[in-house]
């Protein structure tokens, strides 16, 4: 892994963003247990004369997901050398319907292919459900969530990206999200979230993700 840069500001506010998915170390273990059970179910379902076709598709649906997570893994590895993406804004709280500045940073060393950073304003709508079991069996009580997104918006995208150790580049975007969309709110109902979400791609197949909340205001 990189070590910590401390890398300059170039605007007043830094978003602290976090990786998303399975880490290296679950990503791994959940493809060799999928993996390995998949691989038994096909071998021992294949061999019996009664609903081998149940064991394909259980066996094999269970090897496809962990090739799935292998993929995960090899893509996280490839990224886990690149020293992550900085993304600052000029203002906190951002307002809807008036401009701001939004910086992407990239400390060296990096060589990648593309980054893109997105906001998105999502409505979370959350509700207990109560499902009856049938005669003779407790009812179950289960939290629905919904998820409805209002907005997604390109803020960034820089290509071509090749940064020696010790060095830093960025670049300035300037920014308006739409008037008349709701400022965040995570303590009502439905709840509003606001995300910049940056997705790089490095040269081969080395991929990242990170999130990070934004505080928005209605302009």
């Amino acid at each position: 892994m990189p070590q910590a840069v401390d890398v300059p500001a170039v605007l007043s506010h830094r978003l602290e963003g976090k990786g998303q998915g399975a880490g290296l170390g679950c990503s791994l273990i959940a493809a060799i247990v999928l993996l390995g059970l998949g691989s038994s179910i096909l071998f021992y379902g294949s061999t019996g004369a009664d609903k081998r076709w149940l064991a394909w598709l259980v066996g094999g649906g269970m090897c496809f997901l962990g090739t799935l997570f292998i993929w995960s893994w090899i893509t996280q590895l490839l990224a886990a050398g690149t020293t992550p993406t900085v993304v600052e804004v000029s203002d906190l709280p951002v307002r809807t319907g008036a401009p701001f500045k939004v910086a992407l940073i990239q400390p060296g060393p990096a060589a990648l292919r593309s980054v893109k950073v997105r906001v998105i304003c999502r409505e979370i709508t959350s509700k207990v459900v109560t499902k009856h079991m049938g005669k003779g069996r407790a009812p179950r009580r289960q939290r629905s969530v919904d998820e409805k997104i209002r907005h997604e918006q390109l803020l960034a995208d820089a290509r071509e990206l090749r940064v020696a150790t010790g060095d830093t580049w960025h670049q300035i975007y300037d920014v308006t999200l739409p008037a008349g969309l709701p400022g965040t709110g995570l303590a009502q109902t439905p709840q509003v979230r606001w995300t910049v979400e940056l997705t790089g791609k490095l040269y081969g197949m080395g991929r990242f993700y990170r999130i990070h909340e934004l505080d928005v205001a209605e302009g």
